[in-house]
């Protein structure tokens, strides 16, 4: 039962949103997720198979239950807040959307963002399920942008100052710490480039055409990619124009649920050491954490599987002994990856029997329309008169 469903909902995903939008089709779901399970799982057991040894199931003798509670608080708390910040982004631009609604084309959108390269899946899907639940395009595509670009706003703060300020508190190499660094610098410029646009959004394509040699900018791919980026930035920031001019508590609460989105993610590591029982490394693995955060989301992988349990190895290989390597980055991969996407997918199929429904109904009201409109009277040709 629960596999039909999940078939009909995965092809109903399929519908386009609006011409020329990228939502990922029926098939090519299944296939994402495929490569995502399957190379994550190929990933964890070559670990396995280099780290483990006779010492490592002493580390599942120091597992802390409550440890591994809390973790799952952390998952579920981190999902439900980010379902509020899009409820407030849709109140903050005078909208209303039942927060049920929401949480279902947010959750079920996410699950799509997790299974394909650079999270691609995750706008247009989402675009799609609040034009179903009740949005106009233009409204959908605002919340959608919006709360993204809050949300990258917020890391692009955030990120350089943690990574400067963990890097001088935590013991590292100076290898690793120069990492940290380079890390820092470039989501700063990052952060310059998003204040830039946000005055004029047309500064950081013209700065990106001065810089770019001659050769590649009489390139036909060159100027596609100038347009859409001249459109992105006018859409990002558009949409943070947008939601500066709501009420001021509604703006610091989307805030706060941006940063509580972002830290509740990276505190589930911190608790799955300490469950492990490697407590003495809680806030170094914080560091590293934002360290791989940091990279995920410009990986071409869907769910960044392989990269994600690679970088997250060779990060936190620097502290955690070689024997417990393996069962780490399991457990943080459960936790951040395999739980989610269970979860994520029961609201997938929601949404997505939710869309059908609509949809029929929405053709339903269209046909009932177009039978009740008066039917054009038909010339009728005069009989000639007899001679």
């Amino acid at each position: 039962m629960f596999r039909r469903e999940f078939v009909e909902a995965v092809e109903q995903a399929g519908v386009q949103p609006a011409e020329g939008s990228n939502v990922p089709r029926g098939r090519k779901l299944w296939i994402y997720i495929f490569v995502a399970l399957g190379v994550s799982v190929g990933a964890i057991v070559a670990i396995s198979f280099a780290t483990m040894d006779h010492s490592t199931f002493k580390a599942l003798s120091r597992i802390e239950l409550l440890s591994f509670v809390v973790v799952i608080m952390l998952v579920v708390g981190r999902w439900f807040g980010e379902c509020l910040r899009y409820s407030l982004v849709i109140k903050a631009m005078g909208k209303k959307l039942a927060f049920k609604k929401t949480s279902k084309a947010v959750l079920g959108s996410a699950f799509a963002g997790t299974i394909t390269p650079f999270r691609s899946g995750s706008f247009p899907t989402q675009v799609f399920f609040f034009t179903r639940y009740g949005l106009t395009g233009g409204e959908a595509t605002a919340v959608s942008v919006s709360a993204g670009a809050i949300s990258m706003l917020v890391m692009m703060i955030s990120m350089p100052i943690a990574l400067i300020v963990g890097a001088s508190k935590v013991h590292i190499g100076m290898g690793f710490r120069t990492v940290l660094m380079v890390a820092a610098v470039i989501l700063f410029i990052a952060f310059v480039f998003a204040l830039a646009s946000m005055k004029d959004p047309s500064r950081v394509p013209r700065i990106l055409r001065k810089i770019t040699p001659s050769s590649i900018r009489r390139k036909q791919k060159f100027e596609s990619f100038e347009e859409r980026l001249t459109k992105g930035m006018g859409d990002f920031s558009g949409s943070v124009r947008t939601l500066l001019k709501a009420k001021k508590r509604i703006l610091v609460a989307i805030v706060l649920l941006t940063v509580f989105f972002w830290f509740t993610g990276l505190f589930t590591v911190c608790w799955i050491l300490r469950g492990l029982g490697f407590s003495q490394f809680f806030w170094k693995a914080l560091l590293c954490q934002m360290l791989v955060s940091s990279i995920l989301p410009f990986t071409p992988v869907p769910a960044e599987s392989g990269i994600a349990e690679l970088a997250f190895a060779g990060v936190f290989s620097i502290f955690i002994p070689k024997s417990a390597l393996a069962l780490v980055t399991m457990s943080w991969r459960f936790f951040m990856f395999y739980l989610p996407l269970a979860g994520l997918g029961v609201f997938f199929i929601l949404a997505a029997n939710d869309s059908r429904r609509i949809g029929k109904e929405q053709d339903k009201v269209r046909l009932d329309e177009m039978i009740a409109l008066p039917l054009p009277m038909p010339l009728v040709e005069p009989l000639p008169e007899e001679a």
